[in-house]
């Protein structure tokens, strides 16, 4: 075991010195936004709304190709004393192969030039190397600014790139991250960008009061974090009347039970002389007591106004000034009244409903999210596809999907639903959305409306296949209206926990002993604004490439080995800091990717990468314009999806089984074999043999393998087989040396964190509200004894496996052997339930019922799934579509291990959810 001796004077220099937002300013030092996307555009308009609020500092220019940025960048550095550029913001539409960003000026002067630079792809940046190292005349200019223009990016500098999905394309990156000179970190985020630039405030909206917004603004680092509760009184209100993402809670003051006209539970007379009180316009002592059980403090010149004798009050507190906002503090006072059969059987609670309200609304806020592929679909309203051919320009069309294809559009054109040769619309749409009386209005050329009880729009698209070629689809819409996207973002996508990339960057510049240096400095002595910064030095930590490597010899691995529900405090923060880190940030999976930190190789240049390093991507030719459709509010939306431009062409790329490999294919399926050759035998030995192995005259396996541009193949093939070879437990072996628990957890479920438990999220926020009485609360300790008992259950599955051999189910039905809520209860808390009303004991019962179906729900989800987020963990990990299908050819994974991994993350997160004390919620 390596030994790690803590430095806690330098955890506190980094956290001292540390940069985040707002980024501060320095004399010579200068930052850069670049829009690609125009101002009118639907997703650069809001981005201009989002940048102009809150990145002022910033010097903003429209800019058409990546030429036009160096030259600007060349002008600032001749004309100013510049003697660094610190962060360069390029705003483009992107997909996962590409930047819709030319990459010279004369990108589209004719087809040579159009098919080698019309976009920033891996290929392109590769051909413009090229020019660069033949003397192309007309890039001279272009070539000696850039040399100018990389001195002043240094090591802490760093590039973000917003623009949807393209951090999927590690090539992309990577050939970026060269273009720049190789010092500065590239980011850019692996989902769809949305920005929003009106994003209303109210009980419907993600964002329900101005003190949300205010907790937002805290969340996303806007305002400085440290500084939040600086005054006790807005930290009461904040936490207090306010539940974060949720909206106001309710508590009751007095309440009373009746059965056959007897008071079996509560008091009554107390309840109805506050009552009385209330209606006499009086307050009394009591009132201030239960109110301080809340921690809420009434002050002297509180008033009550009677809204309804005998059902509702106001009380009017004191007012209250935040951010130039007064403030009139509110509590609603109401009779809730629920009868069983007769007057003689019901009950009565008093409930308090604080309101906060002041005398002007906040203008409309701009906000940044972020979207999967479902959601962004969802957003746009796609349902599915009708039918489809792919196009390869070396191998022609598909004749027989190309031919059912006409056929369907010729239905479309005609206004028929079916013809003799058994093409039939409403059969197709039977399994999603039957049909009944359908009429088809053609619209375009490219787009066809279906009026139907709901009516839907059918749209011709186009798709980049990977790696040459395309797909013609007809894909059907909902219809959808600016509204309904409203709606949708109210509360769909993902906030992320920063502005940018301000934190990661300055973060992913210190090693890994340095930052374990800051998580130690920030848990001595701790306190709850440093939550998130563990966090984010957490996640720092397992962004280098080698992380797994180095943790695995050292002894805080070890304990992970011999505890089967470790959390290392290197990895994962604790429940007291979870729950700190829940008031300063989202809970949210890192959307960033990066070329540099993640990247292997050693340093490979002197000055500049791109000049002494040729990328080892192949000269692209890009075939055709792209148009992509970013998951934007469209200002000018009618009432359905709008017409597609010509040339209109989905983000989504397909990837498609190639007929030419490249060499890093071919070579990852030899290494594979002589894996597969040699099963049972050590790492070292597996080394030795690949190092034996020759390529060619000058480079072995192995040296080919460790040189794949800063990403090593050889290490990545290891470390998947580790957790997913069917050999994974034979002891000692190379596929065995790291496949436990311990490791699945940190190398896959938290690499797929969202693809296994996004939706536990949304429940999870439910049950954090500590001040919900009654039949809500004991709804929601039955739900987290569901969530228990249905964890339990999948653990059972998990040792069955491991210890019995017997294999994991694509599906499970957990109620059958579910116990009853009753003995649930007592089994987990070894006391029997005790609810004052049976109306709480069935409110316990449907919360139990709730939580063991959200985990069966899950579970059975991710299982069918399974090999779908094994891939997303593959290309993740740095791999390429073609690694992944070698993988599962060579026999070496095994699915059961791949749903092993899986459940385990499933299991791990849940248990985190559903950490609570029955007991407490109960009490």
């Amino acid at each position: 075991m390596e030994p790690i001796t803590i430095d806690l004077k330098r955890g506190a220099s980094i956290f001292k010195n540390r940069v985040e937002y707002p980024l501060p300013k320095k004399t010579g030092v200068k930052d850069y936004i670049f829009y690609k996307v125009s101002s009118s555009d639907k997703y650069g308009k809001p981005a201009r709304s989002f940048f102009n609020k809150y990145y002022k500092n910033h010097i903003n220019k429209k800019i058409n190709n990546l030429e036009e940025i160096i030259d600007h960048l060349h002008s600032e550095i001749q004309s100013k004393n510049i003697k660094q550029i610190r962060e360069i913001i390029i705003v483009a539409h992107g997909n996962n192969l590409e930047l819709v960003l030319p990459v010279t000026r004369h990108a589209f002067d004719n087809e040579e030039n159009k098919k080698k630079f019309q976009r920033t792809t891996s290929g392109s940046i590769s051909n413009l190397q090229e020019a660069f190292k033949n003397n192309d005349a007309s890039l001279t200019s272009f070539k000696n600014k850039r040399k100018e223009v990389i001195k002043k990016l240094s090591d802490i500098s760093w590039i973000t790139i917003r623009a949807c999905n393209f951090g999927t394309s590690r090539d992309g990156l990577f050939a970026l991250y060269s273009f720049f000179g190789g010092r500065a970190n590239v980011y850019a985020p692996h989902e769809y960008q949305v920005f929003v630039e009106k994003m209303p405030i109210g009980k419907d909206s993600r964002i329900k009061s101005d003190l949300d917004f205010y907790q937002h603004l805290v969340k996303q680092g806007y305002i400085q974090r440290k500084k939040k509760h600086s005054v006790k009184r807005k930290e009461k209100i904040i936490n207090k009347l306010i539940e974060r993402g949720r909206g106001r809670h309710s508590f009751t003051i007095s309440g009373y039970r009746l059965e056959n006209n007897r008071v079996v539970s509560g008091d009554k007379v107390v309840h109805d002389s506050l009552i009385s009180s209330f209606d006499q316009k009086k307050i009394p002592d009591a009132i201030k007591d239960l109110f301080l059980k809340q921690k809420l403090t009434l002050s002297e010149d509180i008033r009550i106004q009677i809204k309804k004798k005998n059902e509702k009050w106001l009380l009017d507190d004191d007012k209250l000034k935040i951010n130039g906002h007064r403030y009139k503090i509110k509590y609603k006072i109401q009779i809730e009244y629920e009868q069983f059969s007769d007057e003689k059987n019901h009950e009565v609670s008093l409930y308090v409903y604080p309101i906060l309200n002041h005398n002007k609304s906040l203008p409309s806020i701009p906000i940044q999210l972020f979207f999967s592929d479902d959601q962004a679909e969802e957003f746009k309203g796609e349902l599915f596809e009708l039918v489809a051919f792919n196009t390869n320009t070396e191998q022609g069309t598909d004749a027989q999907k190309k031919e059912n294809f006409d056929a369907y559009e010729k239905l479309l054109n005609d206004g028929k639903l079916n013809d003799n040769n058994g093409h039939n619309i409403i059969t197709a749409f039977a399994d999603e959305s039957p049909l009944t009386n359908p009429k088809i209005v053609r619209l375009s050329d490219k787009q066809w409306e279906i009026q139907d009880e709901s009516t839907f729009i059918i749209k011709k698209t186009f798709t980049h296949l990977f790696p040459k070629g395309f797909k013609t689809a007809l894909k059907v819409f909902v219809q959808i209206t600016k509204k309904d996207q409203e709606d949708y973002i109210s509360y769909n996508g993902s906030d992320p926990d920063t502005p940018g990339t301000e934190l990661m960057a300055y973060l992913d510049n210190f090693s890994k002993e340095e930052l374990l240096d800051l998580i130690f400095f920030l848990r001595e002595p701790y306190k709850e604004e440093h939550a998130f910064y563990i966090y984010m030095a957490q996640e720092a930590l397992q962004r280098k490439s080698d992380f797994l490597e180095w943790f695995s010899k050292t002894e805080e691995w070890e304990k992970g080995l011999n505890e089967p529900i470790y959390l290392s405090p290197w990895t994962e923060l604790n429940d007291v800091e979870r729950e700190h880190k829940s008031k300063y940030a989202y809970i949210f999976a890192n959307v960033w990717r990066e070329a540099k930190a993640s990247s292997s190789r050693k340093k490979e240049f002197e000055t500049d990468l791109f000049e002494e390093k040729e990328l080892p991507f192949a000269p692209t030719v890009i075939e055709e314009e792209i148009d992509p459709d970013s998951p934007s509010i469209d200002p000018d939306l009618p009432g359905g999806v709008p017409e597609p431009p010509p040339e209109f062409f989905e983000k989504d790329i397909i990837f498609e089984e190639e007929d030419q490999e490249d060499i890093s294919c071919q070579k990852f399926r030899e290494a594979l074999e002589v894996i597969k050759q040699n099963k049972g035998k050590s790492l070292e030995e597996i080394e030795k043999i690949f190092k034996e192995t020759d390529v060619d005259e000058n480079t072995t396996l192995y040296d080919y393998m460790t040189s794949n541009y800063g990403f090593n193949s050889f290490k990545l093939a290891n470390d998947i087989l580790q957790l997913f070879s069917p050999y994974a437990s034979s002891s000692g072996s190379l596929i065995s040396r790291l496949g436990t628990f311990a490791g699945s957890r940190i190398a896959f479920a938290s690499s797929v964190f969202f693809a296994i438990t996004g939706p536990l999220m949304l429940l999870k926020a439910s049950l954090l509200d500590p001040t919900i009485e009654g039949k809500k609360k004991f709804k929601r300790a039955g739900t987290i004894t569901g969530l228990k008992q249905g964890n339990k259950m999948i653990y059972e599955i998990i040792y069955k496996f491991e210890y019995n051999g017997i294999a994991i189910s694509d599906t499970y039905n957990l109620f059958p052997n579910a116990p009853d809520h009753f003995v649930a209860h007592k089994n987990f808390l070894g006391t029997p339930l005790d609810a004052a009303f049976p109306s709480w004991q069935k409110a316990y019962g449907e919360g139990y019922k709730q939580g063991i179906e959200e985990v069966n729900k899950l579970m059975n989800e991710d299982l069918k799934k399974h090999m779908s987020i094994f891939k997303q963990y593959v290309i993740k990990k740095g791999l390429k579509d073609c690694h992944f299908k070698e993988l599962l050819n060579s026999g070496l994974i095994d699915k059961n291990r791949v749903k092993l991994a899986i459940l385990y993350g499933l299991y791990t997160q849940i248990s985190k959810i559903a950490r609570y004390d029955i007991a407490d919620v109960t009490d």
